[in-house]
């Protein structure tokens, strides 16, 4: 499928995994160039996700209740970039970090976006 996977973040926070490719603590500049080449940022609601709004990237993000989605798609989108959420039940504040969506729906949503993109 010639897909590339990157990471992105802060190394001191966010984990590269594996045979990905490693583009956490990137200055900014440098990481709106690869996010205007990329198809699609993957990961929880976070300051990255937040920048590939600002840089018209389509993303698939999680967070842990519902209001947090409403701003990833509407209030904190002011391009009206493609957005899909992932919103957890409104967990306790000290379980938010814990919760993370089925993978194969993160997958699944992701294609989406991907396939959404060459139509």
């Amino acid at each position: 499928m010639g897909i590339r996977v990157a990471c992105v973040g802060k190394a001191e926070s966010a984990l590269c995994i594996e045979d990905f490719d490693d583009f956490r603590d990137l200055p900014l500049q440098q990481l709106a160039g690869i996010m205007l080449g990329a198809r699609v940022i993957v990961g929880p609601q976070c300051g990255a996700t937040h920048f590939a709004t600002l840089c018209g990237l389509p993303q698939v993000c999680w967070q842990s209740c519902r209001e947090h989605a409403i701003r990833a798609e509407v209030d904190w989108n002011p391009f009206g970039v493609r957005t899909i959420t992932m919103p957890g039940a409104d967990h306790h504040w000290r379980d938010r970090i814990r919760w993370t969506p089925n993978l194969n729906d993160i997958v699944s949503a992701a294609l989406k976006i991907l396939k959404k993109a060459t139509v």
